[in-house]
C-alpha cells in the first residue's frame, strides 16, 4: 500500500537526498516539499509549497500525510543570532510535529551528535531541546537522526567546515570501535538510514546515534 510524505528541509545536504529516496520509492505516492522558495526539482509526484514557517498552522492541511522528514537546520553565524538559531532549529520543526500530530505515523528529524538539553554548548543544548520536546507528542514513530560531521559539498561556503571535511576524510579510519560515532559521515548515508529507519524501523520514540546510521 502506497504513503505519502512531506518534507522540509529539501533544498539543504541530507534533505535533497532524502527527497530524492522518496521520489525514487515506487511505495511513495506523493511528495509535499516546504519552504520559502521552490526547489529547482520537477517531478510527477512532487507538490512544492512556499509557506510561513512562523504560521504553521495555516498550512495545516499540507501535514495530513503518512510520514513528515524534517531536515532544517542552520549555524548561529549563519543565522545571525542565538535567537534566530533557535528559531530554525527548535521552534519551527517543533511545531512541524504538533501540526503533524494526528496525522502522520512517522515523523523525522535530523539533529546532531553530541546534543543534549544539559550541555553548557548552545548548539548542542537547543539541539538537545528539540529532542526532548518531541518525546511528549502522540506521534507513532519518531526518529531522531543524530549524525556526527556530514560530509558533502553545499551550496553555500563554510569554509571552517570544509577544512574540517578534509581533516575527517583523512582520520576517518581512525575512528574506530567506541569512537566511530564520532567519524564524519557522508550525507548520502545519513539520508539513507533516515528514509530506512522511516519505512523499515521499530515503532516508537527512537535515537540514533551516527555510528548506528551506518548499518543501514
Amino acid at each position: 500500500m502506497g504513503y505519502t510524505a512531506l518534507i522540509a528541509g529539501a533544498s539543504g545536504l541530507v534533505g535533497g537526498h532524502c527527497l530524492q529516496f522518496l521520489l525514487d520509492d515506487d511505495n511513495c505516492t506523493k511528495v509535499i516539499s516546504i519552504g520559502r522558495r521552490n526547489l529547482t526539482v520537477q517531478h510527477s509526484k512532487l507538490q512544492q509549497e512556499v509557506v510561513d514557517f512562523e504560521r504553521l498552522t495555516d498550512f495545516a492541511q499540507l501535514f495530513e500525510v503518512d510520514q513528515v522528514y524534517c531536515c532544517l537546520g542552520t549555524t548561529i553565524k549563519k543565522a545571525g543570532s542565538k535567537e534566530n538559531f533557535r528559531k530554525i532549529d527548535f521552534d519551527y520543526p517543533l511545531n512541524m510535529a504538533e501540526v503533524a500530530e494526528g496525522n502522520a505515523h512517522v515523523f523525522s528529524i535530523i539533529t546532531a551528535q553530541g546534543s543534549d538539553s544539559k550541555s553548557p554548548i548552545f548548539y548542542n543544548k537547543v539541539k538537545g531541546q528539540v529532542e526532548d520536546a518531541l518525546q511528549a507528542l502522540q506521534i507513532e514513530k519518531i526518529n531522531i537522526i543524530q549524525p556526527s560531521l556530514l560530509l558533502g559539498s553545499r551550496a553555500e561556503s563554510r569554509p571552517g567546515e570544509t577544512a574540517a571535511q578534509g581533516l575527517f576524510k583523512v582520520i576517518n579510519p581512525l575512528f574506530m570501535g567506541p569512537l566511530k560515532k564520532y567519524k564524519g559521515i557522508p550525507v548520502e548515508q545519513v539520508a539513507k538510514a533516515m528514509f530506512q529507519l522511516a519505512n523499515n524501523g521499530p515503532l516508537g520514540y527512537h535515537k540514533y546515534s551516527s555510528d548506528q546510521l551506518w548499518n543501514y
